[in-house]
């Protein structure tokens, strides 16, 4: 083999490599920790409000950070500001919130609360109802309100 094929060979094989890895990373993007905020493709945030049976709930500081650092998705306070941080570009769903935090939210319940003959599940974004519920692709500056109540 020529010295030139050679040099291809290797800069194709390092070029698969990476897209490989970079592909791998966004499979399981949920699962990755960072130490730091540096060298981010992506910094947005939505704010999230829920109501259960007319009373506020406090969204907790410090989903997604734990002694490995930060996951992609995550809160610093309880303000209710979610944080989507990544080291590439990549779509967020409410439904990663959820995951990450570990709570269940769906088209009929937000985590034990349920729709039923009593009660209803509503989502609104920016002022708009909408029952995208998890499926909500989270925009940056989007305001999130989630209801919980009587009819």
């Amino acid at each position: 083999m020529k010295p030139t094929h050679i040099i291809i060979a290797a800069a194709i094989l390092a070029l698969l490599a990476l897209v490989w890895w970079n592909y791998a990373q966004r499979q399981d993007v949920l699962s990755i920790h960072m130490k730091e905020h540096t060298d981010l493709q992506l910094h947005t945030h939505s704010e999230l409000t829920i109501e259960i049976l007319g009373e506020t709930l406090t969204i907790p500081a410090d989903i997604g950070i734990d002694p490995q650092g930060m996951r992609v998705i995550h809160t610093h306070d309880d303000s209710g500001k979610i944080h989507m941080e990544a080291p590439f570009k990549h779509d967020f769903y409410l439904r990663d919130f959820f995951t990450v935090w570990g709570k269940r939210f769906d088209q009929r319940c937000i985590m034990d609360y349920c729709e039923d003959d009593n009660h209803t599940l509503t989502m609104s974004v920016n002022g708009v109802e909408t029952d995208q519920r998890g499926d909500l692709l989270l925009l940056d500056d989007d305001v999130i309100v989630i209801k919980y109540a009587q009819k």
